[in-house]
């Protein structure tokens, strides 16, 4: 993935819940890897994902079990 983003001229960040992390904790174990990883929140508390990234509750009450 490092080299098509590279290759492409882009870069990534992302927000994880469920993941905890481990999206990016896998993108950043490779060599290199801040040429093309902007960085990420981890938001895992409801409040967080809607007070920090902008989340609607609606979204998230619609995607509870």
């Amino acid at each position: 993935m490092g080299d098509l983003l590279r290759n492409r001229g882009l870069r990534i960040a992302a927000a994880e819940s469920c993941t905890g992390g481990l999206f990016l904790e896998r993108l950043t174990t490779v060599s290199g890897s801040s040429a093309w990883v902007v960085g990420g929140v981890v938001a895992y508390a409801n409040d967080v994902k809607i007070e920090t990234l902008g989340v609607s509750e609606a979204a998230i009450a619609s995607t509870a079990p």
